[in-house]
């Protein structure tokens, strides 16, 4: 096979290999706006454009490579075309673009555009024949993956609509929340909560009450559907009713969807029974998520800072944790994960280093932008070194035997669906 054939296949295989890297570096080039502001290298700033960049690029190329990837393997679906791939590279390519022009409108009409390709790509392969001889149906935690691009595509409507409609400006500050919170917040509660307790060892695929009783498990999974929807319902309700009920009651719900939902799947607060090291970060990571919205909750003037404790210790620190696993898993080196892995602690006390620096910053307004800095740099020191870590591993390519072998190992470490549903 041509090499150059042979990685465009794995490419096509696995699409977290580019988007993966991608998003990290406009990461590194987001988390740089408030470096260079506090170093005085800048004479302005726009934490919107912050913030909307490492949502949308940062974040959204992540999710969109891992979803990719994990979609079509975990289904036995056709993986995503070159066709498909040049789609989505495009629509981030103007996520990023745009954004660095300075046009908004351009960049969040470009993430629109990548949400409803992605929503494509999942709608052709529901109808696609299965490569396996035994097809099973999506784990219910992935129910709110299409709830997260409703999110997604409504946030971008109303963020603009007060624009063309007689209807109030508020409704671009809903958009904007549903936007920058509610996609990734979806994401986090729905996927995150199905892969957590499997790779913590704390989640059983089928229930021993459910073994050689069908109907009692799909019972159970058609309340679990009814759940997720709720609880996609409730997180609407909270973004639509934040400017009636304030701030602290709106965040109250959302923490307690966090809790609940992560408490229902054993992820949370229960320690994890594998101790490998991304295992243990991902762990972190739950807690700073938890922690954070119910800082917000409690005390509502810490909103932005605690906002940072729930984005930088739990989305960030989720990201690299699961990145990592992804990444050793599908390149056949599966053991390197219960190895000690001195990059992965670094990134770990660096993101927990920076989370501090960042809250610090509340308390020392005088010198406000300067730990804003100081927590910048280290999430790109964290960054750079995921990066140089995980990039030998990003284009090994490993042959059919290694790969198979990785990949069942990884099955077995996160056991995708029950085939008695």
């Amino acid at each position: 096979m041509n090499p150059k054939n042979g990685w465009i296949v794995a490419v096509c295989r696995e699409p977290y290999r580019i988007f993966f890297p991608i998003g990290v570096l406009i990461g590194i080039f987001g988390a740089g706006h408030w470096l260079v502001y506090g170093l005085g290298w800048a004479e302005a700033y726009s934490g919107i454009w912050h913030s909307r960049l490492q949502m949308q690029g940062y974040m959204g190329s992540v999710i969109v490579g891992f979803l990719l990837t994990a979609l079509p393997r975990f289904s036995g679906k056709p993986h995503a075309s070159p066709i498909e791939l040049i789609v989505f590279l495009a629509a981030m390519g103007g996520v990023f673009g745009f954004r660095l022009a300075n046009r908004p409108a351009p960049a969040d009409l470009s993430f629109a555009v990548l949400l409803c390709a992605f929503a494509v790509f999942m709608v052709r392969r529901l109808f696609m024949p299965s490569r396996s001889s035994n097809p099973v149906s999506p784990p219910v935690g992935f129910i709110w993956v299409p709830i997260a691009g409703a999110f997604g595509l409504l946030g971008s409507f109303l963020l603009y609509a007060p624009r063309f409609l007689p209807i109030s400006a508020s409704w671009a500050n809903t958009g904007r929340g549903m936007l920058e919170q509610g996609f990734i917040f979806s994401i986090v509660v729905g996927v995150g909560g199905f892969l957590a307790p499997r790779l913590m060892g704390r989640s059983e695929v089928v229930q021993r009450a459910d073994v050689g009783k069908p109907h009692v498990a799909v019972l159970r999974r058609k309340r679990q559907i009814r759940i997720a929807f709720a609880g996609g319902g409730v997180l609407l309700l909270s973004f639509l009713l934040e400017g009636v009920l304030g701030t602290s009651i709106a965040y109250s719900v959302r923490a307690l969807l966090v809790t609940f939902f992560f408490y229902q799947n054993r992820a949370w607060p229960f320690p994890p029974k594998i101790q490998d090291d991304p295992i243990r970060l991902l762990w972190f990571s739950i807690w700073f998520m938890v922690i954070g919205y119910w800082m917000i909750a409690l005390v509502p003037d810490l909103r932005k800072a605690a906002l940072h404790l729930v984005f930088l210790g739990g989305y960030s620190l989720m990201t690299f944790a699961v990145a990592t696993v992804v990444v050793l898993s599908h390149s056949g080196k599966p053991e390197v994960l219960r190895k000690p892995i001195r990059a992965l602690r670094v990134v770990g006390v660096g993101m927990i280093a920076a989370v501090f620096l960042r809250l610090a910053a509340v308390f020392f307004p005088a010198s406000y932008f300067q730990w804003l800095a100081g927590a910048a740099g280290l999430w790109i020191l964290c960054a750079f070194v995921w990066l140089v870590f995980a990039g030998p591993w990003l284009v090994m390519v490993p042959n059919a035997d290694a790969f198979e072998k990785g990949h069942e190992e990884a099955k077995s470490r996160i056991p995708p669906f029950s085939r008695t549903l």
